[in-house]
């Protein structure tokens, strides 16, 4: 039997939707593997959140941990949709799931790149990751010595949650 090989499909990374959420403006990623929409904590205003008993779990099986959720309201050029998002502090962009896709009555042209929501046509653009570190939060006041190693408690933000593999 002949090798199977994968081939890119020009356009396959199209999958980001320019909006403003929250008052700015925002790349948000249409997520179809995503059951449920997911925001940074950062993005979401303080009298915005509200509690939740969701549990989420990426990718890769790892659990992520939610800080409430919060009712977003998506502007697109002249169209004004909502829809609800767990809010999390480990997760780097505003990605939009299924749930979104569905309630938004959304339907996808993957050939021409383009999101069509409630009726009006959105194009969608391959969002080039920037290379950067990834952020690092502090989780409490600490004093750092000139020139020392030291241990500090802190906490990683993600810019995805794809699985990672190792040899």
């Amino acid at each position: 039997m002949p090798p199977t090989a994968n081939h890119f499909i020009s356009g396959s990374r199209s999958a980001y939707l320019p909006c403003r959420v929250f008052g700015k403006n925002k790349w948000c990623l249409l997520d179809t593997g995503s059951e449920v929409s997911v925001i940074p904590a950062r993005c979401v205003p303080d009298d915005e959140l509200t509690p939740t008993s969701q549990i989420v779990n990426a990718a890769n099986g790892t659990n992520v941990s939610v800080a409430g959720e919060a009712r977003l309201t998506i502007e697109l050029n002249g169209l004004t949709v909502t829809t609800r998002a767990l809010v999390a502090e480990h997760v780097d962009e505003i990605l939009l799931g299924l749930t979104f896709v569905k309630e938004s009555e959304c339907i996808w042209n993957f050939k021409d790149r383009y999101i069509e929501i409630q009726g009006s046509q959105f194009k969608l653009y391959a969002h080039k990751p920037t290379w950067r570190v990834r952020r690092i939060v502090l989780q409490e006041a600490v004093e750092l010595q000139p020139r020392c190693l030291q241990n500090i408690p802190a906490k990683t933000i993600y810019s995805n949650l794809t699985p990672s593999f190792s040899d």
